[in-house]
């Protein structure tokens, strides 16, 4: 990639549950084209693959977290004015350990 001076490119990722999971092949072409990330945010499922990404997990790590992961264990269905799904269970999911992994 073409150094661009003065600029520093931020990522934003998206909620939508399982389809967020697509976030990865994001990582994977930013990563394919070294593209130099110096922020990055999510929402939902977004906030996970860019806490993952902070941590220092690489695209093929979080691929097999994801292809590991029973998306209903971290996801149930609530009807709601905030949408259809709910994190709820998540929380007992992402623990992190003192060895920092997790």
């Amino acid at each position: 990639m073409t150094h661009i001076p003065n600029k520093k490119i931020g990522l934003a990722l998206g909620g939508g549950a399982v389809l967020g999971a697509a976030h990865i092949g994001i990582i994977r072409a930013i990563d394919e084209y070294d593209i130099p990330i110096k922020f990055i945010s999510g929402t939902s499922i977004g906030s996970l693959i860019a806490a993952l990404y902070s941590f220092g997990l690489t695209w093929n790590e979080m691929q097999e977290i994801a292809v590991d992961l029973n998306w209903l264990d971290i996801s149930t269905l609530s009807l709601s004015q905030y949408g259809v799904l709910t994190s709820c269970h998540c929380n007992r999911h992402c623990e992190w350990e003192e060895s920092g992994s997790f």
